[in-house]
């Protein structure tokens, strides 16, 4: 039902056409001012309750006061008003049976009827109390306030250009058969008014567009007949529902005061519809939905201070927000997420005292505001993606159970706390340097995806604790992850793990397993795999490598107990970390070890290393190799041997007796790991190799002191150089063998291989 005033009125122009013709029986004219009922206001006769025939006129600057009923009704009846017509707080005026309302002057009425029949082609102003309009088609065009109610009993009313309906405030509507039309008019609703739907099915019009609109009541005369909304609207009071059903009919209906229903009263949704409630209490009435009709695109729930309870079925098509306040589901009923949908959280919640909630179809979760714990809208089977976008850094979402993410986890604000529980990654994840894990010893990350994860999964810093990590990726691409863990159990199924610049910790008691040549621990950074090695047992093997290929190595204490870290990386450096780099040059494995104690306690271990002939470089000769261990400032040697073979080009090769832990390399006896080229202090020794002197040359000058250490790094002999004279070392009461010559000049140092022989 379209709500509008209209200009003008068929049936007037019909009686004005008639008129033309027969003309009025007589022409009543009021002369002075006063009473309807006195015979001394008029000349040319007296103007009674009852106009049929006659054409009452009130002349400009004359003011008549209605003390009884009046009725204006017949074709050949009409009243002009040019001055001014007031009435009794009691008494009526009625247009009827095509009789007309004419005139610009001023009315002030308690009570004016248009029957069905009755024309208005008042231009003026006017004041009405109550204003019934049962016209067939209407257009008003007069300046109307209104000051308590307007009823629409039956035809079309229409605003017509000029007019303005004004509403009073606490003034009301009430609809019944009739319509309120715009036709080039206004309709002015700032001040606060109700309306009323009574009768049959309709669909409500302009009546509910104001600004002021406050209450809404529904009251059709069955349960069977339907008030369908026009356009969105906004109910700023209670929405007394006591009688038919409520057709959203595609629209917004937005309650900001109250919802009261009676008499099973029906809400009808659609696929299209909305229904916000945003109001400052909870509702007094559950909401109910009428069967084949329990859709919503969407629903708001901002509650300041209580609850809205749905009573009935419903299904959700486009977004279930719940801002504040919960959302009770009761009667057995069920809220469902339809493909696509989103529940979105900030500070309300969805509960179900005796309820149930069906996300079977794919939908998301977005979460706002402060940190809360997560309920059923993670318990879906079709739950898609989870964004966090949380008040601030340190709010945190806490899983009340195992939970499964088909799609996007995007951690953009605020942490994902496992909170003892599994979470299974089945599509993809984003993060921010804002949004990470929390995670504790319980807890159980499962990454099931079909290809990798694009971003790094980061750790709080207190909460980094995992029971198990399973990798299980179908692309067997590696995760990332940017931040220190602790975990039980790290089961690599298909992929591996890449680690930055912070440890990965396997606990004491727990193990890696799955691990291959494809998959395995990639080290892209300073971090290490952590892991605990016991005396006495067997060797501990560390699945490592880089982004290149798995070096995997092998740890076993001769003593002791504690968590030792291994991090591997391409190159062989001179300085052990830094330098330039030897596999560029020497006949090497292209990798260096670096293994690190996690505890004070004394180091007594065994290693092994392990490589691939795609490694070996610059004729690598693995049958006369050796473990170097960079330590006093150089790459030590030892006596070379061959490579055991552990697979199709794989190698190991071990070293024993290890007291002290930095880099390791695997090199050949042929290789100079050792020498450094510094221009700075570049010294020249000579012969190499010798059996018994080297001389040394430093440009630099004669003041420095020279450092003989052996293939495993200790101290043989020191020479501090003064004059030309003592510019050389005597070799010859060392055993033949590599030694290591380190020449040192005020901040510069040069360390060189000599061969004695």
């Amino acid at each position: 039902m379209k709500n509008k005033f209209t200009l003008k009125s068929i049936c007037i122009a019909a009686a004005l056409s008639i008129f033309s013709v027969a003309g009025y029986a007589a022409t009543i004219t009021a002369t002075v001012s006063g009473n309807w009922s006195s015979a001394s206001t008029w000349s040319g006769g007296t103007a009674g309750a009852t106009i049929s025939t006659d054409n009452v006129v009130i002349p400009s600057g004359i003011t008549v006061t209605m003390d009884i009923d009046v009725q204006v009704t017949g074709l050949l009846a009409s009243l002009n008003v040019m001055g001014s017509l007031n009435s009794s707080a009691t008494n009526s005026l009625t247009i009827n049976n095509l009789a007309n309302l004419s005139g610009s002057g001023s009315l002030n009425l308690q009570y004016l009827e248009l029957g069905a029949a009755g024309g208005m082609a008042f231009t003026g102003s006017a004041t009405i109390h109550k204003f019934v309009s049962s016209a067939t088609s209407l257009s008003l065009a007069s300046q109307v306030t209104l000051m308590d109610t307007l009823h629409l009993k039956s035809g079309s009313l229409s605003l017509g250009a000029g007019s303005n309906l004004m509403l009073g405030t606490n003034s009301n509507i009430k609809v019944e058969d009739g319509s309120l039309t715009i036709g080039g008019g206004l309709f002015t609703g700032t001040n606060s008014y109700n309306v009323l739907y009574v009768g049959g099915s309709k669909t409500a019009g302009i009546e509910l567009s104001g600004a002021g609109f406050n209450n809404f009541n529904v009251q059709l005369s069955s349960g069977s007949q339907n008030l369908s909304l026009g356009s969105n609207i906004t109910i700023n009071g209670t929405l007394n529902h006591n009688m038919g059903n409520l057709l959203l009919n595609g629209k917004t209906l937005t309650i900001k005061g109250n919802y009261v229903s009676m008499n099973s009263s029906m809400i009808s949704g659609s696929a299209t519809s909305k229904l916000m409630i945003e109001t400052a209490t909870g509702l007094t009435s559950n909401l109910m939905f009428n069967s084949g009709s329990r859709s919503l695109s969407d629903l708001e729930i901002n509650i300041a201070s209580g609850d809205a309870t749905l009573g009935t079925d419903l299904a959700i098509n486009g977004e279930l927000k719940l801002m504040k306040g919960n959302l009770n589901v009761i009667n057995s009923s069920t809220i469902t997420m339809n493909g696509g949908s989103q529940v979105s959280m900030d500070n309300g919640a969805l509960q179900l005292p005796a309820g149930s909630f069906n996300g079977t179809a794919s939908y998301n979760v977005n979460y706002m505001g402060a940190s809360k714990t997560a309920s059923v809208e993670l318990t879906g089977a079709g739950l898609n993606n989870v964004t966090l976008q949380l008040n601030n850094a340190t709010d945190s979402i806490k899983i009340n159970g195992n939970t499964t993410v088909k799609g996007m986890l995007s951690l953009n604000k605020g942490s994902f706390h496992l909170n003892g529980k599994k979470l299974y990654l089945q599509g993809n994840l984003s993060s921010s340097a804002n949004g990470w894990f929390q995670a504790s010893g319980a807890s159980e990350l499962y990454i099931n995806t079909t290809a990798g994860l694009t971003d790094t999964i980061n750790f709080a810093s207190s909460m980094n604790r995992l029971n198990s990590l399973t990798v299980n990726t179908g692309n067997s691409s590696n995760i990332m992850i940017g931040s220190a863990l602790y975990v039980e159990n790290v089961i690599l199924t298909s992929g591996g793990i890449t680690i930055f610049n912070n440890d990965l910790t396997v606990n004491a008691t727990g193990s890696i397993t799955g691990y291959s040549t494809t998959k395995y621990i990639r080290i892209d950074g300073t971090g290490s795999l952590v892991m605990n090695v016991n005396s006495p047992s067997a060797y501990v093997m560390y699945p490592v490598g880089t982004t290149t290929s798995m070096a995997a190595a092998y740890i076993q204490r001769n003593s002791g107990s504690g968590m030792i870290g291994v991090s591997t990386h391409n190159g062989i450096y001179q300085q052990g970390t830094s330098g330039v780099n030897n596999a560029t040059t020497e006949s090497v494995v292209n990798r260096t070890w670096d293994v690190k104690s996690m505890a004070s306690a004394s180091i007594d271990l065994n290693v092994k290393f392990e490589w691939t002939t795609a490694m070996e470089v610059n004729g690598f000769d693995r049958n006369n190799a050796y473990i170097s261990h960079y330590s006093n400032f150089t790459w030590d040697t030892q006596a070379s041997a061959t490579a055991s073979v552990v697979g199709s080009g794989t190698y190991q090769l071990s070293r024993t007796g290890i007291t002290s832990l930095s880099p390791f390399a695997v090199v050949d006896r042929n290789s100079a790991v050792g020498i450094a080229e510094n221009t700075e202090a570049q010294a020249h020794m000579y012969p190499n190799p010798t059996s018994d002197k080297l001389n040394i040359s430093l440009p630099a000058g004669n003041n420095f002191k020279v450092e003989v250490y052996d293939g495993i790094g200790n101290l043989v002999l020191v020479k501090d150089v003064t004059d030309e004279s003592s510019k050389h070392i005597d070799l010859s009461s060392l055993t033949n063998g590599i030694y290591m010559v380190k020449v040192s000049h005020a901040n510069t140092q040069s360390v060189k291989r000599v061969v004695k022989q």
